[in-house]
């Protein structure tokens, strides 16, 4: 895994290369470089083999204290991706032009948005098995892994607002961050994931055996 420096590092953006960036969710939904993707670094390995394959250029964007903690996942995936990485505190965010960002909502703002938004899409990024247990009423089945296929992204394209949620906030700023790279940025995160949202009594949720409020 390669170094750059900050010219390497520039250079690296306009070439057919993958950022990926390690830094906090707060961080990252703050301000993000536009194009990149939100990856946990405890996540990474796994991540990393769901999105990328043999040959694919993939730039980290990682803080210095984080470093160690990358070499450790990079030594467990093997050979095959063309990994480089730069440090994060290196990079002058006050000189960024053009900074993206991503919007998140709490379990209550979504309950009043499903209530008064009737072009609203909720997406649900768990596992199959735990929507099909229960699940938003009205809510779309698209787990985390099946956004490696562009096709599933663009079905999601449907002009309304497109609330994210997974089993954590980690997963949906994953997601959201994979959409926006594909030109979608109608979206909304929610935070806390689907423990937030199971708490919160507003919201009508349809489970296997019966439905409740």
């Amino acid at each position: 895994m390669t170094s750059l420096s900050i010219e390497e590092f520039r250079d690296s953006l306009s070439n057919e290369n993958v950022l990926i960036d390690l830094r906090s969710q707060e961080e990252f939904t703050s301000g993000f470089l536009p194009g990149s993707i939100f990856f946990e670094l405890d996540q990474l390995s796994h991540l990393l083999g769901l999105f990328f394959n043999s040959g694919d250029k993939v730039v980290f964007m990682v803080p210095a204290q984080q470093l160690p903690l990358l070499k450790a996942q990079i030594a467990t995936i093997g050979e095959g991706l063309q990994l480089s990485f730069f440090e994060a505190e290196n990079w002058n965010w006050d000189r960024q032009k053009e900074i993206d960002m991503i919007i998140d909502v709490d379990a209550e703002e979504l309950g009043l948005d499903i209530k008064f938004d009737d072009h609203i899409i909720l997406a649900d990024l768990r596992d199959a098995s735990d929507f099909e247990t229960v699940h938003l009423t009205g809510s779309t089945s698209i787990p985390l892994k099946e956004l490696s296929d562009v096709a599933q992204i663009a079905g999601l394209d449907e002009g309304g607002t497109i609330y994210l949620y997974g089993k954590n906030s980690a997963d949906a700023i994953t997601a959201a961050s994979l959409l926006k790279r594909h030109g979608i940025h109608q979206i909304r995160v929610v935070k806390g994931g689907w423990k937030t949202i199971s708490e919160e009594p507003s919201i009508e949720k349809f489970y296997a055996k019966q439905k409740k409020n």
